[in-house]
Order: structure tokens, then C-alpha cells, then sequence
């Protein structure tokens, strides 16, 4: 039994399928005829996502153009996380500056590439493992292992939820006006937390200046009293 050797039990990850998989599936399904202009480009902002290609498939099964069905799918996507950032949700663990901090630093790398686990979780979270579980959860960032060949072991990376997502990021920080909005967003955020930890150095000090004050007035008292005293003896 596999409960008797834990040591036989291996977990797959499941991966998205590539381009030309993606167009293979699509041409059995639809039939070459019902893809004129669909280009390279169109697939990979779709990706290999299960749930992405049968919606895909719907639409254009529906009548809509090719090209159109991939525009479809790239603005709902791109009004779900629009929506997030600009308004969030009730039961998240994260923030929103954090989501945008996020679409940043996963945009920033290259096709293909993540951000290193440890990096994306104190970059974007200040080390806050349950907001970044949080994200996940909502499928807006996914956890890739990666095998270090030079130590033999797994490291995760941080990509985006789908390749459809991911092309949602880079069109969105290439929105300048969007982007300078939620930049600031995250420079408040960052300056209400640096001026929460200046209030506490402040109060802090504040408690050692009274510390202070109160040793100092107990030593001018009792010295005082003593100087007192020996003049009574006198």
C-alpha cells in the first residue's frame, strides 16, 4: 500500500500545453478552415490552460472569428484583474498595491522565466506567506518548481495564474496612465507603513525619555534628602 511507502508516491504537475499543441487540439476540434488568422502570437497569449482553449473553442464554435475569440478572452481577463486592482475584494488576504507590486515583478521577467520564490514573497509581500497563498488561491499567481541541477533540488518560482494572465500583466503595465494611478497606490502604501514604523520609534522613545525623566527626578530627590539630613546632623 502506497500508505506503507511514502517513499513510492510521487505528485506530477501538470503543465500547459505549448503552441503547437494548443493548434492541433484546436484544428481536430474546429477544423483547420475555422483558424484563419489565428497566429503564433495569438496562442501563446492564450496559452495551454485546459480552461482557456475550451473557452476559446466555444467562441469560435459560436461564429466569432478566430482572432476575435483571442481578443475576447484577453479583455475579460484583462477586466477581472483591472477590477482587482482598482477595487479589490472582500475576502482577500492581500492588498491591492500588493497585486500591482506582483503584476510588476512577474512582468518584469522574461518569457518562460519566474521569480525566484524568496524574492517574490519579501518583494512584493514583505515576507506575508498567507497574502501569497491568498493570491494563489485566486489563481492570479501560480508556483512552478524548477529542479537546480547543480544541487539537486526543487526551488519554486512565481509565475503568473495562466499564460493568459500573464499576457494581461505586461499589457497592463504598458499602460502608462493606469500604471502611474496604481504606482502611486503603492508609494502611499509603502509611505503609511514606514510612517507607522517612525510613530512606533516615536513612542518608544518617548517611553524611555519618561524612564529617564522619572530616574532622574527619584536621584534629585533622594539626594536631596540626603543633603537634608546631613544638615540636621550638622
Amino acid at each position: 500500500h502506497l500508505g506503507d511507502r511514502p517513499e513510492r508516491l510521487s505528485v506530477m504537475q501538470l503543465q500547459d500545453a505549448d503552441a503547437g499543441s494548443v493548434r492541433r487540439i484546436l484544428e481536430r476540434n474546429l477544423g483547420a478552415g475555422r483558424l484563419t488568422g489565428l497566429t503564433d502570437e495569438h496562442l501563446k497569449a492564450v496559452g495551454g490552460r485546459y480552461r482557456d482553449i475550451a473557452a476559446l473553442v466555444a467562441h469560435i464554435r459560436q461564429g466569432v472569428p478566430a482572432n476575435d475569440a483571442v481578443r475576447w478572452l484577453i479583455e475579460g481577463a484583462e477586466v477581472t484583474v483591472r477590477r482587482l486592482l482598482l477595487a479589490g475584494t472582500p475576502d482577500a488576504k492581500w492588498t491591492r498595491p500588493q497585486l500591482w507590486r506582483a503584476v510588476r515583478t512577474i512582468s518584469s521577467t522574461g518569457d518562460g522565466q519566474g521569480v525566484p520564490y524568496d524574492v517574490f514573497l519579501w518583494t512584493v509581500f514583505r515576507g506575508d506567506e498567507t497574502a501569497l497563498r491568498s493570491m494563489k488561491e485566486a489563481s492570479l499567481i501560480s508556483l512552478d518548481p524548477r529542479k537546480m541541477e547543480s544541487i539537486w533540488q526543487l526551488r519554486y518560482e512565481v509565475t503568473a495564474g495562466s499564460p493568459l494572465f500573464a499576457e494581461v500583466y505586461r499589457r497592463l503595465v504598458q499602460n502608462e496612465g493606469l500604471a502611474a494611478v496604481l504606482d502611486l497606490e503603492v508609494a502611499k502604501e509603502d509611505i503609511k507603513r514606514e510612517q507607522t514604523t517612525v510613530d512606533a520609534y516615536e513612542a518608544e522613545l518617548i517611553r524611555l525619555e519618561e524612564i529617564l525623566d522619572a530616574r532622574r527626578d527619584w536621584w534629585w530627590s533622594s539626594h536631596s534628602s540626603d543633603a537634608l539630613l546631613e544638615q540636621r546632623r550638622d
